[in-house]
């Protein structure tokens, strides 16, 4: 395992700001909401993926090995809960 080029909170604040400058306008639709997006913040590529269904997920991890990915569930702040309630986001 390669040893990660970015700690969790500059892998988050690059994640986070490519979302912001063009993913969210791609993915944030009626039919996407809830849905997973897979950002590899090295190079602001990206897939769209479902729960159910994680060999997108790993498709895009094994055609980058060495990337840093940052999956986050479009339209919520959170990806998963365990006991509680997800609150959707609002922006």
């Amino acid at each position: 395992m390669a040893t990660p080029r970015f700690s969790g909170d500059e892998l988050w604040r690059r994640g986070q700001e490519l979302y912001e400058q063009g993913i969210r306008a791609a993915v944030e639709t009626a039919e996407n909401i809830g849905r997973l997006v897979s950002i590899n913040v090295e190079d602001g590529t990206f897939i769209l993926s479902d729960d159910s269904n994680i060999q997108p997920r790993m498709a895009f991890r094994a055609a980058n090995p060495e990337a840093s990915i940052l999956t986050l569930r479009i339209g919520y702040d959170v990806v998963y809960t365990f006991g509680g309630l997800m609150e959707r986001t609002t922006k």
